[in-house]
């Protein structure tokens, strides 16, 4: 994702609608993780979550703090979206699973 493409995420939606917010705060946070900017993509899904709680959201999370070498960190979100898992259905469990074992060595 371009420089430009970022700002139009970060500045061109309204927040006056938190939804709307938070989704783009997950996207800004998975295009930050795709380019190595942790911290960046660590304050956007932070804003993200505090716009709407989701699996999803956590597990993107952890995938940042796993990146930064939090691995305490990381395991506790992953441990979240677990959870989560057994009441909804998560695609991305059996990685979630893999992550955490490697985390746990």
């Amino acid at each position: 994702m371009a420089d430009d493409d970022l700002a139009l995420v970060r500045n061109g939606l309204p927040t006056n609608n938190a939804a709307t917010r938070a989704t783009a705060d997950e996207y800004l946070a998975r295009a930050y993780f795709l380019r190595d900017e942790y911290r960046d993509a660590l304050t956007a899904i932070d804003a993200a979550i505090e716009g709407g709680d989701t699996a999803i959201r956590h597990y993107v999370r952890g995938l940042i703090l796993e990146a930064q070498g939090e691995r305490n960190e990381a395991v506790r979100e992953y441990e979240w979206v677990l959870t989560w898992s057994t009441l909804y259905s998560f695609p991305q469990r059996a990685d979630v699973e893999s992550r955490l074992e490697d985390l746990r060595r």
